[in-house]
């Protein structure tokens, strides 16, 4: 009897233990959404994963856990995780600390035996680590030789800051050639020059086509990117200083020895520009100083040094100027209409080498009204599935000045010629002259 009534009390024991643990497995059982038991039925989930989603706490975070592991086999992208998902007021899991954590994520039956830990968000949740598109590494660095895009706010990220609140960066290169030219392209007067003239100009250089052999360093060149923010405003001001040796050679006793390679140091860039947005979404801007002339659209001014193409069908011009203009956008199309007002540039075939030295050009300045330029940009795709590709452009520019030169009267008239044509008609012609139409000799 004994021995029966200790079986007794063990089996009572037994279905007393069995009780909550069947409670639990129900419980367990009734709090997996249906969503997430259709998910295990098709093989999306495992087994291990449902029963990490049914170990939450809530059902929001039963839903966060679900989207994570979602997201981590590539079935909902990022985009669609932070739209459902964004900073929902949810209490942190950490005790009310907001700072980034690491916490083991959710284990998917590939890495079991390796727990991977991921930063968890101050909502108390594992921050999404889905797939990451690939980076696209462009062979050739994209180069657009006139960019459109306006100046962000603050964009610059500057080498040196100034108590002031303004930003610099500066900027350079270094550079030598050594150039070997079979024949001069300059002619016996320009011939000697360490930069490609021109045609070929030809004239008499003699029994060799002189041919010549140049070292230069001149090309160094160094400049700076300015910006400056003012507080509390949609304004942005950035400008932009370069200068290189590529000036002309000097004139005095101490380099006339060595006047070759001290060559003077020339400016070539310096303009400063204003951006904002009218009405708070046109992009506007102004810009004042010099800068690249508005028809010098696509030349590649980072590369060239002296003059790349420089009279061979080049707009090569870099010019004082105020412009201004508007950018429109369309979707990927952006229009950006622009006009300046220019100082007339040109040659001036009568200067001495004293005048030119002084005021450098005089035709220009003398018309008594400036140059006048317009450009309209438009830059689209060639095609959205190319990445690291620069857009397309379509440019069409235009120019209008006035160059009025003097030249002296003397010049127009000689004063042998003058007396020429005087003595000519009012000098008497003899009989003799007269009959045979002939000049008279007095």
């Amino acid at each position: 009897m004994k021995r029966i009534g200790s079986v007794l009390v063990l089996m009572f024991c037994a279905v007393l233990l069995a009780i909550p643990t069947a409670a639990q497995q129900e419980n367990d059982q009734a709090t997996t959404s249906p969503l997430v038991r259709l998910l295990q039925s098709k093989g999306i989930l495992t087994a291990q994963e449902v029963a990490t989603i049914s170990q939450a706490s809530s059902s929001s975070e039963a839903d966060h856990r679900l989207a994570q592991l979602l997201l981590s086999k590539g079935l909902i992208s990022q985009k669609d995780y932070q739209e459902t998902f964004e900073a929902s007021a949810v209490p942190a899991a950490t005790g009310g600390d907001s700072r980034a954590q690491l916490v083991p994520a959710v284990l998917s039956a590939s890495t079991a035996a390796s727990p991977v830990y991921v930063e968890q968000s101050s909502a108390g949740y594992p921050a999404p680590q889905g797939p990451k598109e690939p980076v696209v590494i462009s062979a050739v660095a994209p180069l657009r030789v006139l960019p459109i895009d306006a100046p962000k706010q603050g964009g610059l990220i500057p080498d040196i800051k100034l108590g002031s609140g303004a930003n610099l960066k500066p900027y350079g290169f270094f550079k030598a050639t050594a150039v070997e030219d079979t024949a001069s392209s300059g002619g016996a007067t320009f011939g000697s020059n360490d930069f490609p003239l021109p045609l070929l100009l030809g004239g008499d250089t003699g029994p060799t086509p002189d041919s010549q052999f140049h070292i230069k360093a001149r090309s160094f060149r160094i400049g700076s990117n300015f910006e400056w923010v003012p507080k509390d405003s949609n304004l942005s001001v950035t400008a932009k200083v370069e200068a290189d040796f590529e000036g002309d050679y000097t004139n005095v006793n101490n380099r006339n020895i060595s006047g070759v390679r001290s060559s003077q140091f020339s400016i070539r860039l310096a303009y400063m520009r204003l951006d904002d947005k009218l009405g708070g979404t046109l992009p506007w801007f102004a810009q004042f100083g010099q800068d690249w002339s508005l028809l010098s659209s696509t030349l590649p001014n980072l590369f060239e040094t002296t003059g790349l193409g420089l009279g061979m069908g080049s707009l090569w011009e870099r010019m004082p100027q105020f412009k201004t203009g508007v950018q429109f956008h369309a979707g990927d199309l952006k229009i950006q209409p622009e006009v300046a007002i220019v100082l007339p540039i040109a040659g001036s075939a009568a200067l001495t080498d004293e005048q030119r030295a002084r005021f450098g050009d005089r035709a220009g300045a003398e018309s008594n009204q400036p140059g006048v330029e317009g450009r309209v940009v438009f830059q689209f795709p060639l095609s959205h599935s190319w990445k690291g590709v620069v857009p397309a452009q379509f440019i069409v520019s235009g120019h209008h000045a006035r160059m009025n030169e003097i030249i002296p009267h003397a010049a127009q008239a000689p004063d042998n010629l003058r007396r020429f044509t005087l003595h000519t008609f009012l000098e008497p012609q003899c009989a003799e002259c007269r009959v045979h139409n002939r000049q008279h000799d007095p």
